[in-house]
């Protein structure tokens, strides 16, 4: 029940023929429209998409990056707006903000923490327990000592409970030695020890976000019918779906045996060693409700994927919206559901060429920000200027401040 044993037969396949995907490929002539180079058979891949980062909301910008740190991340870069970003990349406030990249390697090589800061903006309604969004699953080296050394007023640490419902021996391993950790605006993370199917490289580094979705089925048509994510396998997936559900059923305060209840699944770009973003889609038979300010506390993914795709998901977007309006479209769990937040915005940046930015919501309302990955990896790398950083630390200042076009990537 928990992989969705009445649906993942005819979902699985949607992976085969997902034209965002990794094994996806791109015809003749779309390679020539996106300047890619072809093979010797005439066919060519771009860049396959990518989980880039996540839009949080800090209600206090200095506590949010000190705890950051703490787990064992850098600020990336800082930017500073005075007006309210056009699409929403600091919620629905009209206040100046700010934004904060955190992570580990630069944002074109790993997915990040966007952490947007709205001045006289201290605390935002977070769903309570019907929200969304679950936690943040962190891979640490030592995840009981990065418990303690975050421990203190204003934090809840403690070890992931056991949840009596799951079946016997379900990755017992993986939660016996995951600590939970409630940071800054309620936050949920999790931090887990390096597996023996991880793939190497730098921790800490972020492993899955899990969501809790209101139809199964649905979710797993907009994930990979739409945005062409694959179900993932056992293997990759596993630790992920027990300490999403682990910590839903904590979040959700209801009776841990119904855990052998839930539905569960996880979709992503990841290769077969994993090394992209997880996401854990979980259904437990409860409502799922969202902020009416639709992009506060539950803030956005940002998903990094070529132009072509962009425009296809809008295309089939506005289709579908059409359909809807003209009183035609199928209502049946059978179809993708999504929505369109803001148009497409097509900017033309002076070097690397037009950057198409493109606001999504999923059935449940989870915001996405689609952005056309040729020209988002290298503005993000340049932007990332851990000079700037660094300078800025030795003066005791906790980031630097610059002007930027922060809304944009």
């Amino acid at each position: 029940r928990r992989r969705l044993s009445a649906c993942a037969p005819a979902l699985l396949c949607l992976a085969c023929f997902s034209w965002l995907g990794t094994c996806s490929t791109l015809s003749a002539e779309d390679c020539l429209a996106l300047g890619y180079p072809r093979n010797a058979s005439g066919a060519c891949s771009g860049p396959p998409a990518r989980a880039a980062h996540y839009v949080q909301r800090s209600g206090d910008l200095l506590t949010s990056l000190s705890f950051l740190a703490e787990l064992g991340f850098r600020i990336l870069r800082h930017e500073e707006n005075e007006q309210a970003c056009p699409i929403t990349c600091n919620g629905a406030y009209e206040n100046p903000w700010s934004k904060t990249m955190v992570g580990t390697l630069t944002e074109d090589k790993a997915w990040a923490l966007e952490l947007t800061h709205n001045y006289g903006v201290s605390e935002y309604d977070t769903g309570g327990p019907q929200r969304s969004l679950v936690n943040f699953g962190v891979v640490v080296a030592e995840p009981a000592l990065i418990a303690q050394t975050v421990g203190g007023p204003g934090y809840f640490t403690a070890p992931l409970p056991p949840v009596a419902g799951m079946q016997a021996g379900w990755q017992d391993a993986a939660l016996a030695s995951t600590m939970l950790v409630i940071g800054p605006d309620d936050y949920y993370y999790t931090l887990m020890a390096p597996s023996e199917t991880d793939p190497p490289g730098l921790l800490p580094r972020f492993h899955h976000v899990s969501l809790r979705v209101g139809s199964l089925q649905r979710s797993l048509l907009f994930y990979t019918d739409l945005l062409g994510m694959q179900q993932l396998p056992d293997d990759i997936s596993d630790n992920a779906r027990a300490v999403g559900v682990a910590t839903a059923c904590l979040l959700a305060g209801r009776p841990q045996d119904y855990a052998d209840n839930v539905m569960s699944t996880a979709v992503g770009y990841a290769d077969k060693d994993g090394a992209d973003l997880i996401f854990v889609l979980i259904d437990d038979g409860f409502p799922v409700t969202r902020n009416p300010n639709a992009s506060a506390w539950g803030g956005r993914n940002a998903i990094a994927m070529p132009e072509l795709a962009v425009r296809r998901i809008n295309d089939i977007l506005l289709e579908q919206q059409a359909e809807e309006e003209g009183g035609t479209r199928a209502t049946s769990d059978a179809r993708v559901r999504g929505g369109i937040v803001h148009p497409l915005q097509v900017l033309e940046e002076k070097v690397l060429g037009r950057l198409l930015i493109l606001i999504v919501a999923d059935p449940d309302g989870n915001e996405l920000c689609l952005v056309s990955r040729e020209v988002f990896d290298p503005l993000a790398r340049a932007a990332d200027d851990f000079k700037l950083v660094r300078t800025a630390a030795q003066g005791s200042l906790p980031f630097v401040a610059h002007r930027g076009n922060s809304c944009l990537i």
